[in-house]
């Protein structure tokens, strides 16, 4: 009886297992699917960083001319929502007038 490289190995649990030198290509095929799934971006960490990331999403489903009307609507929607969370969470840019006024009198004060 002979047996060649690429003959099976039994192990003693009744599983079979290919010889080292036997084709596998499912291994090559999910070791792949692996390289794929760590190759993904770091998702963000903040609350402000996922909205943008959001942001930019939504813009790109309103940009894509496949999107069906019903869609549109929803998205859109979705859309304003995660714009008015931005604008809560952005930091002011600029100083309103109250706080002009609340520095020149504390200016005053100091003198």
């Amino acid at each position: 009886m002979t047996t060649s490289k690429s003959a099976d190995l039994t192990h003693p649990g009744g599983v079979t297992a290919a010889a080292p030198d036997a084709d596998c290509s499912s291994d090559r095929e999910q070791s792949g699917a692996r390289k794929d799934r760590t190759s993904r971006k770091v998702p963000p960490v903040t609350d402000l960083a996922r909205l943008e990331v959001l942001r930019a999403r939504l813009e790109g489903v309103l940009a894509d001319p496949e999107t069906s009307p019903r869609d549109l609507a929803a998205v859109s929607r979705e859309y304003r929502m995660v714009l008015a969370q931005l604008a809560e969470r952005a930091p002011a840019d600029e100083s309103s007038a109250l706080d002009e006024i609340a520095a020149r009198r504390a200016q005053r004060g100091a003198s």
